[in-house]
């Protein structure tokens, strides 16, 4: 059986390529928000490009590379797409835990996936610097830590970047020669 075809592909590779054709043509679009302290807060894709490049190059000076483990857990908040999407642009394969597991789920996925690092929410971190002792893995980033990560790799939040420039730094996204998420099956899959 053959499939119509509605329109032709947009050329898309990768997840990352996606969101920085995206965050270039709507710049200024809001992408996400959310309510806290009782105002509304809306982040646009060109703010949070830069978010995820400031992350990635955190990830990077904490030794992630190509193919590395990196797992992701918390609430549903507009942070944990950014990790993600970082994770991703530094070459990292990103492991979702799900909120919903328990503690020793969430270990044991990290430990059979050997991650190099998490990014969690506050609600996680208590566990996560338990797990941090027993599995040894190399560094813990909280969201709530986040906007120290973003003062200290201040200007590399534009969305134009001269392509020269971005070639020699290690900011580029990595090309996709290996597996970028691995979803590992849970009672709530």
């Amino acid at each position: 059986m053959k499939h119509r075809i509605i329109r032709e592909p947009k050329g898309y590779k990768t997840i990352t390529e996606m969101f920085e054709r995206s965050a270039k043509e709507y710049s200024n679009r809001v992408m996400s928000k959310i309510k806290r302290g009782g105002v509304w807060r809306e982040y646009t894709f060109g703010e949070v490009l830069g978010y995820v490049r400031k992350i990635a190059e955190y990830l990077k000076e904490n030794g992630i590379k190509k193919g590395d483990f990196v797992a992701l857990v918390s609430e549903n908040r507009p942070e944990w797409g950014w990790g993600y999407l970082a994770i991703q642009w530094a070459g990292g394969t990103v492991i979702p835990l799900d909120a919903r597991l328990t503690d020793v789920e969430r270990r044991f996925l990290m430990d059979f996936a050997g991650v190099k690092g998490v990014i969690c929410s506050r609600d996680y971190l208590m566990e996560m610097e338990e797990a941090k002792k027993e599995l040894k893995f190399d560094f813990i980033l909280s969201m709530e830590d986040l906007d120290k990560i973003f003062e200290k790799y201040e200007g590399i939040d534009r969305v134009e970047v001269d392509r020269r420039i971005l070639r020699r730094s290690y900011l580029h996204r990595e090309l996709p020669d290996h597996r970028r998420v691995l979803c590992l099956p849970t009672k709530t899959s």
